[in-house]
């Protein structure tokens, strides 16, 4: 989904590529809450709520936790058509980017092997996740 956000932005729909940017951050959350805290996520959770969550399940520090909020707030502005700048928007895709780098699951080292470009035994990716 994050690459599809980068390609959006390139044909110019800045909107569209923040929502999905988003999208991407609250869906990897999911995963992230469903390996370390619980296999079943409530459907009323947000993804606030979500990287609230992983911070008390010490997975995320507070700093990250707050960084995570923020790139919450600029994708709900994206999804709530009010007015972002292209840059807002290329910051997104690349904190959502480092997010997923570095807090990676083990549901999710597909994604991230492809998010990297790594080959079929996921080397960057393993090594990402071992400095964490």
């Amino acid at each position: 989904m994050l690459a599809g956000a980068r390609e959006a932005l390139q044909n110019g729909l800045v909107v569209s590529s923040g929502v999905m940017a988003r999208a991407a951050l609250e869906g990897h959350l999911r995963d992230l809450y469903r390996y370390y805290v619980c296999t079943v996520v409530p459907r009323r959770y947000t993804a606030k709520d979500l990287v609230g969550q992983l911070s008390r399940a010490r997975q995320v520090d507070k700093s990250t936790q707050k960084a995570v909020k923020a790139a919450i707030a600029n994708g709900n502005r994206c999804a709530h058509n009010a007015p972002v700048d292209y840059f807002e928007v290329v910051i997104l895709i690349e904190e959502v980017q480092c997010f997923l780098a570095v807090h990676a699951a083990k549901d999710v080292d597909e994604d991230l092997t492809k998010l990297l470009g790594d080959d079929e035994e996921g080397g960057t990716a393993r090594a990402i996740r071992n400095m964490s």
